[in-house]
């Protein structure tokens, strides 16, 4: 039974970032199928939309160099003038303009709409996905594409939400920019979003204190201006097909066929600055494969970086805190974050670097910030750069339930268990991409999405030629997917990382298991375009 304010649809999509954009565009192009976006923020881009800190140099930007981090679509990159061969921020949503320009996709958007939840009904075999506003759609079809990083984290801090002054955290930034000015901030963390934020105010701050648990081990950016010579949009066709045939989404990949201790230590060496003088992740993506299972590898790689980054840290106390001369943990098991004058940052006077790992945060005060030995530090701003509840958090912190009620929460209580990195038993016909048990978190995300939208479209226009009603992931193929993401998890050395996102143990009290697919892209594709071109023997289908 339905109420006026409810909407009728063949396909709910929730999210318009890259992924949501994407599948809406792929699903489109079936024809014959009516689609509903929702979206929580008031325009296009999704997480890129939020990531707005701090505005200025060097900006929020992507880890992905331009030529991966973009739709395949002929009508984009043909026209499409990218500056900078690392997008910033405000380029992603000028890009999300021109797509729109291109495809309309706003049509099919409504904004502002934050999905409380969405609910299976086994009578009707409908979704029902209401908003935060109370607006209701029923459909056929659920699809999330909320990504990995939908869920913010902040730790449960001792007065958490006393202090007087000004709180931020990174994943939600306010659109009209911060002006640090004569103000002392205070930063904790040193991810992704606190390399980028550190590396942009500490010069515009009248004092800069950053809380480090783990060392970042940071790799230079080599960010390159774009023009109509080096941008090469020539060759886009055929590095958008090349990057689903590597390990990581990019257009480079590990080193597989050789085991690197039968070559010479020069000839490591030279690969290895080779890797570094090109920039981007290939130190990490484009070194030997050997770095995910074997400790002494990593080693060697760990003591490169070290060698080129050390000199950058004048205050030798600093630059045993920022790059140790024991490696923190398995290198390339943390994913590495991209600077440009990060290690910089700690040379300038006003920035002080507090060790949270030996002294850590015992309370928020009113004041500040106080540690385990007493010490109170007071600020007049606070930014959280704490990172996520990655990879599963998105998705729990909506109400989903399926069949007979069982809720997402229920299902996934003693383990997390999916179907093709896609699917879920017991959830028929919801899909999600770029989430858990599959390459998410350690691939380029478009690329990551291209292929899983492109099994999603294929696998919705078998059902709809077939007059399939429902589809759903059977128990058993549920259950050998869910292995053998642990499986492969348990071959490598990110299961020896005591914090990391990866696994699940970035959040205490959550369980350390496999939330992404560790084979690697490339072997991600084969296998779910086996499913699809086997018609999809691990569901069974309702007509």
């Amino acid at each position: 039974m339905t109420n006026a304010n409810t909407k009728e649809t063949d396909v709910v999509i929730v999210g318009a970032g890259f992924g949501g954009i994407y599948q809406l565009i792929r699903l489109r192009k079936l024809g014959g199928l009516s689609i509903q976006v929702l979206e929580e923020a008031p325009d296009l881009g999704g997480l890129w939309y939020w990531n707005n800190y701090p505005g200025k140099f060097p900006s929020a930007r992507t880890d992905s160099e331009w030529s991966i981090y973009q739709f395949p679509f002929p009508e984009i990159y043909e026209e499409w003038d990218q500056a900078e061969s690392f997008a910033a921020r405000d380029d992603i949503l000028r890009y999300f303009r021109l797509v729109d320009n291109k495809f309309d996709v706003k049509r099919d958007i409504r904004f502002n709409s934050k999905v409380v939840s969405a609910h299976w009904d086994d009578a009707s075999l409908r979704w029902t996905t209401t908003t935060a506003d109370g607006a209701v759609f029923r459909s056929k079809y659920l699809l999330l594409c909320i990504g990995f990083a939908a869920k913010m984290y902040i730790p449960d801090w001792k007065g958490i939400g006393s202090f007087k002054g000004t709180v931020y955290h990174t994943s939600k930034w306010p659109q009209g920019g911060v002006d640090f000015k004569g103000k002392r901030v205070g930063v904790i963390g040193t991810g992704a979003t606190g390399v980028q934020v550190i590396q942009t105010i500490f010069d515009q701050c009248d004092s800069l204190t950053v809380f480090q648990r783990t060392p970042n081990i940071a790799f230079p950016m080599r960010l390159v201006k774009l023009n109509n010579e080096n941008r090469r949009s020539d060759l886009f066709p055929t590095i958008l097909r090349r990057r689903l045939q590597t390990f990581s989404g990019f257009s480079y990949d590990l080193v597989y066929d050789e085991n690197p201790f039968d070559i010479s230590p020069e000839e490591r060496e030279l690969h290895y600055e080779e890797l570094w003088e090109k920039g981007s992740l290939r130190f990490w993506l484009g070194t030997y494969s050997e770095i995910f299972y074997d400790s002494k590898i990593g080693q060697e790689c760990y003591d490169f970086w070290r060698k080129k980054t050390a000199s950058r840290v004048k205050d030798p106390a600093v630059r045993e805190l920022l790059v140790p001369s024991k490696l923190p943990h398995h290198f390339g098991i943390r994913r590495p974050s991209l600077e440009q004058r990060y290690y910089e940052a700690f040379n300038h006077p006003t920035t002080k670097l507090i060790d949270i790992r030996g002294n850590p945060i015992e309370e928020v005060t009113p004041k500040g910030v106080k540690t385990a030995d007493g010490t109170e530090y007071e600020f007049d701003i606070l930014i959280f750069a704490t990172g996520f509840d990655a990879m599963t958090g998105g998705m729990k912190q909506i109400d989903i339930r399926g069949q007979n009620g069982l809720s997402l929460l229920e299902k996934w209580n003693d383990a997390t268990r999916t179907c093709l990195g896609m699917t879920i038993n017991g959830f028929p016909n919801m899909f999600f991409v770029y989430g858990p048990q599959a390459p998410s978190g350690l691939a380029n995300g478009p690329s990551c999405i291209d292929v899983q939208s492109e099994w999603v479209t294929r696998c919705i226009d078998y059902m709809e030629k077939n007059g399939y009603k429902t589809i759903e992931a059977t128990p058993e193929a549920e259950e050998e997917w869910t292995n053998l993401s642990n499986d492969l998890m348990n071959k490598t050395l990110f299961i020896d990382v005591p914090i990391s996102w990866h696994v699940g143990s970035s959040v205490p009290g959550k369980r350390v298991e496999a939330l992404n697919f560790f084979g690697g892209l490339s072997m991600y594709v084969k296998k779910i375009m086996e499913s699809a071109d086997g018609e999809y023997t691990e569901f069974v289908f309702e007509q």
